[in-house]
Protein backbone atom coordinates (compact mmCIF):
# COMPACT_ATOMS: atom_id res chain seq x y z
CA UNK A 1 0.00 0.00 0.00
CA UNK A 2 1.88 3.36 -0.94
CA UNK A 3 2.16 5.69 1.48
CA UNK A 4 2.69 9.52 0.17
CA UNK A 5 3.04 12.66 2.61
CA UNK A 6 4.69 15.71 1.74
CA UNK A 7 5.58 19.44 4.21
CA UNK A 8 5.19 22.68 3.79
CA UNK A 9 5.88 26.37 5.70
CA UNK A 10 3.16 28.62 5.93
CA UNK A 11 2.81 31.91 7.63
CA UNK A 12 0.02 31.48 9.63
CA UNK A 13 -1.54 29.84 12.92
CA UNK A 14 -2.85 26.28 12.99
CA UNK A 15 -6.22 27.40 14.04
CA UNK A 16 -6.08 29.35 10.61
CA UNK A 17 -5.41 26.51 8.53
CA UNK A 18 -6.93 24.40 9.94
CA UNK A 19 -10.09 26.44 9.43
CA UNK A 20 -9.27 26.85 5.80
CA UNK A 21 -8.87 23.23 4.86
CA UNK A 22 -11.48 21.31 6.74
CA UNK A 23 -14.22 23.34 5.15
CA UNK A 24 -15.29 21.32 2.04
CA UNK A 25 -16.44 23.86 -0.05
CA UNK A 26 -12.45 25.67 0.07
CA UNK A 27 -11.52 21.62 -0.94
CA UNK A 28 -11.56 22.48 -4.63
CA UNK A 29 -9.37 25.82 -4.51
CA UNK A 30 -6.59 23.09 -3.39
CA UNK A 31 -7.03 19.69 -4.03
CA UNK A 32 -6.29 19.63 -7.84
CA UNK A 33 -8.59 16.67 -8.57
CA UNK A 34 -11.61 17.85 -7.05
CA UNK A 35 -14.26 19.82 -8.73
CA UNK A 36 -17.00 20.26 -6.10
CA UNK A 37 -17.09 19.24 -2.13
CA UNK A 38 -20.01 19.52 -0.01
CA UNK A 39 -20.15 18.38 3.52
CA UNK A 40 -22.61 15.26 4.38
CA UNK A 41 -23.80 14.95 8.13
CA UNK A 42 -21.75 15.45 10.80
CA UNK A 43 -18.57 14.51 9.58
CA UNK A 44 -18.72 13.47 6.18
CA UNK A 45 -17.76 14.69 3.09
CA UNK A 46 -19.14 14.08 -0.78
CA UNK A 47 -16.81 15.17 -3.35
CA UNK A 48 -16.52 14.95 -7.16
CA UNK A 49 -13.29 14.38 -8.58
CA UNK A 50 -11.60 14.26 -12.14
CA UNK A 51 -9.37 11.59 -12.91
CA UNK A 52 -7.80 11.71 -16.44
CA UNK A 53 -10.68 11.94 -18.85
CA UNK A 54 -13.64 10.11 -15.59
CA UNK A 55 -15.42 11.94 -13.26
CA UNK A 56 -16.11 10.25 -9.52
CA UNK A 57 -18.15 11.18 -6.66
CA UNK A 58 -17.88 9.54 -3.48
CA UNK A 59 -18.36 9.97 0.02
CA UNK A 60 -16.33 9.85 3.06
CA UNK A 61 -15.33 11.09 7.07
CA UNK A 62 -13.39 14.03 7.66
CA UNK A 63 -12.72 14.99 11.04
CA UNK A 64 -11.12 17.49 13.25
CA UNK A 65 -9.91 15.26 16.61
CA UNK A 66 -7.51 18.31 17.19
CA UNK A 67 -6.69 21.86 17.27
CA UNK A 68 -3.37 20.29 15.20
CA UNK A 69 -5.24 17.54 13.03
CA UNK A 70 -7.51 17.07 10.32
CA UNK A 71 -8.27 13.51 8.97
CA UNK A 72 -10.02 12.31 6.28
CA UNK A 73 -11.05 8.66 4.21
CA UNK A 74 -13.32 5.86 3.27
CA UNK A 75 -15.35 3.62 5.78
CA UNK A 76 -14.74 1.02 3.02
CA UNK A 77 -12.07 1.55 1.21
CA UNK A 78 -8.77 1.53 1.65
CA UNK A 79 -7.87 5.14 1.31
CA UNK A 80 -7.38 7.33 4.36
CA UNK A 81 -5.28 10.60 5.18
CA UNK A 82 -4.50 13.39 7.71
CA UNK A 83 -3.22 16.97 7.63
CA UNK A 84 -0.92 17.68 10.98
CA UNK A 85 -0.15 21.32 11.54
CA UNK A 86 2.66 22.57 13.81
CA UNK A 87 2.45 25.70 15.20
CA UNK A 88 5.17 27.88 16.81
CA UNK A 89 2.88 31.58 16.66
CA UNK A 90 2.07 32.29 13.37
CA UNK A 91 4.63 30.32 11.51
CA UNK A 92 3.11 26.89 11.00
CA UNK A 93 4.65 23.62 9.45
CA UNK A 94 1.89 22.05 7.15
CA UNK A 95 2.08 18.03 6.52
CA UNK A 96 -0.24 16.24 4.45
CA UNK A 97 0.33 12.74 4.34
CA UNK A 98 -1.75 9.96 2.72
CA UNK A 99 -2.38 6.41 2.21
CA UNK A 100 -4.34 4.71 -0.44
CA UNK A 101 -4.31 1.34 -2.13
CA UNK A 102 -7.03 1.17 -4.92
CA UNK A 103 -8.91 -1.56 -5.96
CA UNK A 104 -7.28 -3.28 -9.11
CA UNK A 105 -10.25 -1.60 -11.23
CA UNK A 106 -9.24 1.07 -10.18
CA UNK A 107 -5.21 1.08 -10.17
CA UNK A 108 -5.75 -0.24 -14.11
CA UNK A 109 -8.34 3.25 -14.62
CA UNK A 110 -4.95 5.47 -13.27
CA UNK A 111 -2.51 3.70 -14.84
CA UNK A 112 -4.21 4.09 -18.18
CA UNK A 113 -4.90 7.80 -17.33
CA UNK A 114 -1.38 8.58 -16.67
CA UNK A 115 1.78 9.06 -18.92
CA UNK A 116 4.30 7.93 -15.80
CA UNK A 117 3.18 5.91 -12.94
CA UNK A 118 0.04 7.26 -10.52
CA UNK A 119 1.84 7.18 -7.51
CA UNK A 120 4.39 9.67 -9.03
CA UNK A 121 1.16 11.47 -10.39
CA UNK A 122 -0.19 11.59 -6.65
CA UNK A 123 2.68 12.96 -5.07
CA UNK A 124 2.95 15.29 -7.15
CA UNK A 125 -0.83 15.92 -6.77
CA UNK A 126 -0.15 16.12 -3.11
CA UNK A 127 3.03 18.94 -3.16
CA UNK A 128 0.29 21.03 -5.33
CA UNK A 129 -2.17 20.70 -2.78
CA UNK A 130 0.59 22.00 -0.63
CA UNK A 131 1.54 24.82 -2.46
CA UNK A 132 -2.24 25.92 -3.34
CA UNK A 133 -3.05 26.01 0.72
CA UNK A 134 -0.14 27.95 1.26
CA UNK A 135 -0.95 30.37 -1.63
CA UNK A 136 -4.61 30.15 -1.16
CA UNK A 137 -3.96 30.79 3.16
CA UNK A 138 -1.22 33.47 2.84
CA UNK A 139 -3.11 35.14 0.15
CA UNK A 140 -6.35 35.92 1.82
Amino acid sequence: MPDFSGSISVDAPASAILEYVSDPANMPKYLPTVQEAWKVGDDGVGMRVKLGDKIHEDEGYLRVPSESRMEWGSEDKDYHGSLDVASEGDQSEVTLSLRINPPPQQDGEMKENSDSDWTSRIQASLEEALRSIKTEIEGA
